[in-house]
């Protein structure tokens, strides 16, 4: 993935706990993805071993509403968290 892809959540990242109910798939039968691009890719260096998943963060502008972030406390999301828009 690279800056100005079209992404939305895949499966696994609407999924998650930390993303609000409107967003996951397992609470609605007529979910509407939100889409957004990507603006900016930031490579992480952590004191501690990353995952190829973890140590790139992606940073989404949704044209439609959608999660701010991973986590309430973050406007990031990881690899796994998103999928190309088709």
């Amino acid at each position: 993935m690279k800056v100005g892809d079209l992404v939305t959540l895949s499966v696994y990242g609407a999924n998650l706990d930390s993303i609000p109910r409107k967003f996951s798939t397992r609470y609605h039968t007529s979910y509407v993805e939100p889409i957004g691009v990507i603006v900016r890719k930031e490579e992480h260096q952590g004191y501690h071993q990353l995952s190829d998943n973890e140590s790139v963060r992606y940073y989404i502008h949704w044209s439609t509403e959608g999660p701010s972030g991973r986590y309430h406390y973050s406007n990031y999301f990881f690899r796994n968290d998103l999928k190309f828009v088709r």
